[in-house]
């Protein structure tokens, strides 16, 4: 199977409505969106019916770019069946079987606890110090809790859907399926996915989550995701899944500094050509896991457009 992740393109509204391309759809059995093409979400379900739709199945994960003025509750099901309506499949809290391989997915958020060290106590005062610092975010201007009542989106708000998500996620891969399993969320779930310059940055914690634990125990195929805008496929001792986000890119002729990735085959390394730690960020091209070889899997990607924006967004 060949899948192509798309991710954190961040259009403009005139770029995604006409239907802005950043070089040739690729030969793929899925695409995989996850999040962030521009900041209209029913404009980016649009573009993907019009611009990918017609080549393949489209599976699409919101990123929180997608949610701006949008509800992270009652406005779910209103995308679900607008996606369904253009053909395309949109995941939060969800999982669908495309060519026969089963895809969960959600936005996920984060937890805010990456880093969070000492006992019980003293790792919530620090989460909850965290909670109170991020309310000024972006997001927590944009994005609604409830819009009826006009309350937007919390830090705790985003927290508790984490939660939600990451138990729908553990729920879901614990259930047998026949077949390959591809997690796909918009926020990371390692440290791993960061730019190395950014690691052990304070402002971290709210971009990503740390759930080595979750993907040691339930092992799914291959894990996607965007945000971080940074290319990184990695695969742990432990665990042969592959976590993936934004391929190696290179240049295209846009008119502008775009990019789009190289095409980029993750799969199960040597186990001596992992390092001590589990998690190790690598580049190179991987063997396939045992299990995938009579199914040739390879990730393309059109990401992060911009690659001196800051490390996510």
């Amino acid at each position: 199977m060949r899948i192509w992740q798309i991710s954190d393109l961040h259009m403009e509204r005139d770029e995604v409505v006409s239907g802005k391309t950043f070089g040739g759809v690729p030969d793929a059995d899925v695409a995989v969106v996850v999040g962030d093409l521009s900041d209209f979400v029913e404009d980016n379900i649009d573009w993907c019916s019009r611009v990918v739709r017609p080549k393949m199945p489209v599976v699409y994960v919101p990123g929180n770019h997608d949610m701006y003025g949008k509800c992270i509750y009652s406005d779910i099901d209103d995308l679900r069946a607008f996606a369904a309506g253009r053909g395309v499949t949109f995941l939060e809290k969800d999982v669908v079987v495309v060519g026969g391989a089963r895809f969960v997915g959600g936005l996920l958020w984060s937890n805010y606890e990456l880093w969070a060290a000492g006992d019980d106590e003293e790792r919530e005062t620090l989460v909850e110090s965290r909670l109170v610092a991020a309310q000024e975010k972006p997001d927590y201007k944009r994005i609604y809790a409830d819009r009826p009542a006009g309350r937007l989106m919390s830090p705790w708000d985003s927290r508790r859907r984490h939660k939600e998500t990451i138990s729908f996620i553990r729920r879901e891969l614990s259930r047998p399926f026949d077949g390959p399993t591809v997690v796909a969320t918009h926020f990371p779930v390692h440290v791993g996915s960061l730019q190395p310059q950014y690691v052990g940055d304070h402002d971290q914690p709210r971009y990503l989550s740390d759930h080595c634990s979750l993907i040691e125990e339930t092992q799914p195929d291959f894990w996607l995701h965007g945000h971080t805008h940074h290319a990184v496929s990695s695969a742990g001792r432990s665990s042969p899944t592959i976590r993936v986000a934004t391929p190696t890119r290179r240049p295209v002729s846009t008119g502008r500094s775009s990019t789009r990735s190289k095409p980029l085959e993750p799969s199960l390394p040597d186990p001596q050509d992992v390092g001590p730690r589990p998690w190790v960020p690598t580049r190179r091209v991987l063997r396939r896991p045992r299990r995938l070889r009579k199914q040739r899997s390879i990730l393309v990607s059109w990401t992060d457009r911009n690659p001196s924006r800051r490390t996510t967004g």
